[in-house]
């Protein structure tokens, strides 16, 4: 039962992906959203189960712009970093094919706890502040 992809509390209209979908047309009209952990007050009594939802959910539009652009400079930040050839190239890969997924993740399942999550975010924002300054991209192939 356990590997099912769709489990019972999942689907439908009163499941998971179901009150997600409720939740955003009532997003649209809060810009400060329903408060830190009321989604479950608003929706149907559980917790979104999506980063990215609980960010606009939880913090407003302001709050979820602001996690978003995290996520986003982070990747950026982190590809830059995996492009360039510097002294920490090899962390970078490494530090980027375990954020990347992680951040994936996101969509499905409440990631903004994870403390190794939040470790790997500043750990590829302190490899990128260590590339070399001017260093030129490598060329295109």
């Amino acid at each position: 039962q356990r590997a099912e992809l769709v489990q019972s509390y999942d689907g439908g209209a009163t499941g998971r992906f179901g009150g997600q979908l409720h939740a955003l047309p009532r997003l649209f009209g809060l810009p400060f959203g329903f408060g830190p952990r009321q989604y479950h007050n608003y929706i149907f009594g559980e917790d979104p189960h999506e980063v990215y939802l609980n960010a606009f959910a939880s913090d407003g539009w302001l709050g979820g712009a602001a996690y978003l652009a995290l996520v986003a400079s982070t990747v950026a930040a982190g590809a830059r970093a995996v492009l360039r050839k510097g002294p920490l190239r090899a962390e970078a890969v490494a530090l980027f094919s375990c954020l990347v997924p992680q951040l994936l993740q996101g969509f499905q399942i409440d990631t903004d706890h994870w403390r190794h999550l939040m470790m790997l975010v500043g750990l590829t924002w302190g490899v990128a502040c260590h590339l070399p300054r001017g260093a030129p991209a490598p060329a295109a192939r």
